[in-house]
């Protein structure tokens, strides 16, 4: 791969337009975020705000190169940033609070209904220009500080020293990693988590909007985590990692997609090094307790790990990976991604049913193949017996022949469903079944019915699945030809300087689907995940979660595609 998860901030700082960027900072100095403006240099920013060209390039990589206009640059600062509290912060000093700048409003006058300073609203805004600034922006007011009821003394220590004092030598030394633009608060490193927050800018209807997490437990800002091994500690990370990297940068493009419009949602990430040691630690890490949802590995143990302590937490756990785990048949905190093997052949049967009603099923087994899609077959035809359904049922030898298929009716629709997925068996079959087609007087009544594993097929198999009007179902399809893949290809490889990985699913865009969806599910629910969650069709997967009928089971993502593919290398695909 040609860029790694630890040069993601450097690729990303070069490729991007008006980036911002995690930046590991001296866990001692306070800073505030500038807006470049035009004609601006180095030289003068770094002069006016009494530091060195030096120290701007180090908390700035990129500007070594110069900067532009519209940029926000991290600078440091001699002064901490003042809260108004000198509590200890309570439920309600944990709701966020935003504003919109309605006519008239100053931001002085904000400042004033809210106990906040001008500088301290800055600071809870990063790249907020206080001398121009729109009707309608939303600002973020609190940051564990008092609401307007509650106002109370000024605070002894900046809030933003006292995280940054948090920070331990490992995590001066932490990767960061890209974020999203704009942003409301500049993004840290906290040991191994690198948070990245995808903005607002979009009004509100109300000019001051308290949002609360109807659970009873404390409430928390919108917050994603993600541990997975991303293997960072290693020179040369094995394939299955940089695929993991993979999915992060999609999950980034997802959040720079969605960064204008909505509630801020923090982004947590961690390398879990592929142990089960790390991922107890890191679940162990005070701010975990504050993450709406986490992305979990797709170890066994691991996620295990993950699901025990976040369920504690009332956290939920996401599970993208592991296709096969049951843990969400027990754990009401668990979002399983992938629709399970058993309701997944239910949900395909159905569909066939649905679908070839005016087609007669023939079934095709090699007398000495795998047949390793036995069960589903089966399964089919006790469903076809229970709709009082006629089929027919060809076993081969070696290869499938026109004479094998002398005894079908000649005036019927037929479509084929073979007993294996594999490309070898493939092989012996559809010569028979393209010799067939060509000599009927109407070629669409002979069809073809398969499986997940065709979606990899290229080439001659893949023309061959067009010919006969091939019908699969899989959980997944990323038609590589359509507008939205095109144009999430095309930002990737703006973004990053390279191109996603090749892999069936792509991971990238699996991240950009996953990260669209849980953002978009954690805005619309107010971070609540109980709630019946919107149906979303990404690029490549869709999500429709439902709700176990036992309180203690999970919620399973049930949603199905029937992928068509038509003669002329066109694909077409819908939601069972």
């Amino acid at each position: 791969m040609r860029h790694s998860f630890r040069n993601i901030l450097a690729v990303a700082a070069i490729l991007l337009t008006a980036s911002v960027v995690a930046i590991a900072q001296d866990s001692t100095t306070p800073t505030v975020t500038y807006k470049v403006k035009k004609g601006e240099t180095v030289y003068g920013i770094s002069k006016s705000h009494g530091i060195t060209v030096d120290q701007l390039i180090e908390y700035n990589p990129t500007a070594r190169d110069g900067v532009r206009a519209g940029e926000y640059l991290v600078i440091p600062t001699a002064q901490a940033v003042e809260t108004t509290e000198d509590v200890t912060p309570t439920k309600l000093d944990r709701r966020r609070t935003y504003h919109t700048i309605a006519q008239g409003e100053t931001l002085y006058s904000i400042g004033k209904r809210y106990g906040l300073t001008v500088e301290q609203i800055q600071a809870l805004n990063p790249g907020l220009d206080t001398a121009n600034y729109r009707v309608g922006a939303v600002l973020r007011l609190n940051a564990r500080t008092a609401l307007p009821s509650e106002q109370s003394a000024k605070a002894k220590t900046a809030t933003a020293s006292t995280s940054a004092k948090k920070s331990s030598a490992k995590a001066e030394s932490a990767q960061p990693v890209a974020a999203t633009t704009p942003v409301t608060q500049q993004p840290v490193v906290e040991d191994s988590g690198e948070k990245i927050l995808v903005g607002s800018t979009s009004p509100t209807p109300d000019n001051s909007t308290l949002v609360d997490d109807p659970a009873l437990i404390e409430e928390r800002p919108l917050a994603i985590g993600i541990i997975l091994p991303f293997m960072t500690n290693e020179s040369r990370p094995e394939k299955s990692a940089q695929l993991y990297t993979d999915f992060l940068r999609g999950f980034l493009l997802a959040a720079d997609t969605l960064s204008h419009r909505g509630a801020p949602v923090a982004i947590r990430v961690y390398d879990s090094h592929n142990s089960l040691d790390t991922v107890r630690a890191i679940m162990q890490r005070p701010e975990i307790a504050e993450l709406s949802v986490i992305v979990a590995p797709d170890d066994t143990l691991q996620l295990a790990a993950v699901a025990e302590e976040a369920r504690r937490d009332a956290t939920y756990v996401y599970n993208a990976f592991a296709i096969k785990d049951e843990s969400h048949r027990a754990n009401p905190y668990i979002l399983q991604a992938n629709i399970p093997h058993d309701e997944m052949y239910q949900s395909a049967i159905e569909g066939f049913i649905d679908r070839f009603g005016d087609y007669t099923p023939v079934f095709i087994t090699h007398s000495s193949g795998k047949n390793e899609k036995g069960e589903f077959t089966s399964a089919l035809r006790e469903a076809l017996d229970a709709a009082g359904r006629p089929y027919h049922q060809i076993e081969y030898a070696n290869y499938l022949s026109t004479t094998d298929l002398k005894s079908l009716p000649a005036d019927s629709s037929l479509v084929f469903i073979p007993a294996s997925a594999q490309r070898s068996d493939f092989n012996k079959y559809i010569s028979a079944l393209k010799t067939l087609r060509e000599e009927s007087v109407d070629p669409t009544r002979v069809r073809l019915f398969g499986y997940p594993e065709w979606v990899t097929f290229r080439g001659d198999a893949f023309d061959n699945m067009g010919l006969l009007n091939t019908v699969i179902y899989s959980r997944f399809y990323n038609d590589t030809q359509s507008y939205d893949a095109i144009r999430l290809a095309n930002n990737y490889r703006r973004w990053y300087g390279t191109d996603m990985m090749e892999a069936v699913p792509s991971q990238g865009v699996l991240g950009f689907d996953t990260g669209c969806f849980l953002i978009r599910a954690l805005r619309d629910n107010d971070g609540d995940l109980s709630r019946r969650l919107a149906p979303y069709d990404g690029v490549q997967s869709a999500f429709d979660f439902v709700t176990g009928e036992d309180e203690d089971e999970g919620q399973v993502n049930d949603a199905l595609y029937f992928v068509y593919f038509r003669p002329g290398g066109i694909v077409e695909k819908t939601r069972l």
